[in-house]
């Protein structure tokens, strides 16, 4: 960090326009300029409280009327109402580029003489968001050909003849933009492969399970035509059908291996094994100690997968007509028990 003394010092507005040539910010930002006027990238804003209703309303629409009026000023925009008519709002934009000095001396002139001819008595409350922002990042070349990001701060500091000085600071944040680009890129790169997944089940589903669902349409129309003609043949179609959809579920339920439903991750285990048990073809019971509890989400998934595969087996092969499951923890424990009234052995 770098701070040094500074005994003038004139403050501008942050600008892309110090970026280098080639940055894409840079580029948008001389387009903007050529296309709009140079005020265009460095616009403020007018911001007056209008508690008064009407007579503090009227008080704005003269000042922007005003403004609109001062040299220096390319355009302003109509005054938009917020917070319930309590506040206005508008913004200028100057014909002078943010870094200029032009346009530092318009902010100065709008605030000292136009605002206080169009204000009486100090209301409406209005002020000026122009500034100087407190931190103003510039990139610099390092002598040896580094490109180097740099916040600059200006602080007043009050001289012992009562004169204004400023102490300026400069923070090399050169580590930190690389990690916030790293960062971007990572999130990149997320999009990307979730992308990439997303495409990978749509092409599995599209010649896995789908096609054995097709063909299990074809065979199942081919019995149903020859069931009164060809009792055999409709038979052949109809085992033909079977394996098939068994084929589309065993590809199904190898797709579906590792994917977490939308309700475990969101609401919890509890909410997800109670939406189980509602699909299940025979009434099951479940029974919890906090549905609120959460679990890491390895933990919750292998539960979860647990209570949908014993609900299967449940189903398939006791012979059950009621199920309970319960969801139950003591301390860092987790206890997950499936119990039906059936035959046994599933």
């Amino acid at each position: 960090m770098l701070a040094l003394p500074v005994f003038w010092l004139r403050l501008g507005f942050g600008d892309s326009g110090n970026f280098p040539e080639s940055d894409t910010t840079r580029r948008a930002y001389d387009v903007l300029a050529e296309g709009f006027g140079p005020g265009f990238n460095g616009s403020f804003i007018v911001v007056a409280e209008t508690p008064n209703g009407e007579d503090d309303v009227a008080t704005v629409e003269r000042l922007q009327q005003e403004i609109s009026a001062t040299e220096g000023v390319a355009e302003v925009t109509e005054p938009q109402s917020f917070a319930s008519g309590a506040i206005h709002m508008f913004n200028v934009y100057p014909t002078s580029a943010p870094q200029d000095e032009e346009t530092t001396e318009l902010v100065h002139r709008i605030r000292n003489e136009v605002v206080p001819a169009v204000v009486e008595g100090g209301t409406p409350v209005v002020r000026l968001t122009g500034d100087a922002p407190g931190v103003v990042e510039y990139q610099h070349v390092s002598a040896a050909g580094e490109r180097l990001d740099v916040d600059w701060t200006a602080t007043p500091v009050p001289g012992e003849a009562g004169e204004t000085r400023y102490l300026l600071c400069g923070l090399d944040v050169t580590a930190r933009k690389h990690v916030e680009a790293e960062i971007r890129r990572s999130r990149a790169r997320i999009v990307s492969a979730s992308d990439a997944e997303r495409k990978r089940l749509e092409r599995n589903l599209h010649d896995g399970a789908q096609q054995h669902l097709v063909s299990v349409s074809h065979a199942v129309h081919l019995g149903v035509r020859f069931l009164r003609t060809d009792p055999d043949q409709a038979e052949k179609h109809l085992d033909r059908a079977l394996v098939e959809l068994n084929a589309a579920h065993e590809e199904l339920r190898e797709l579906a291996r590792g994917l977490h439903p939308q309700i475990l991750t969101v609401r919890g285990l509890a909410a997800a094994v109670r939406a189980l048990a509602g699909r299940a073809p025979i009434p099951v019971t479940v029974i919890t100690t906090d549905d609120g509890q959460r679990w890491p989400t390895a933990v919750e998934s292998a539960a979860y997968y647990v209570v949908a595969e014993a609900l299967t087996n449940v189903t398939k092969y006791s012979g059950a007509t009621s199920a309970t499951v319960r969801v139950l923890h003591r301390d860092d424990l987790l206890t997950i028990e499936v119990s039906d009234d059936g035959r046994g052995g599933a």
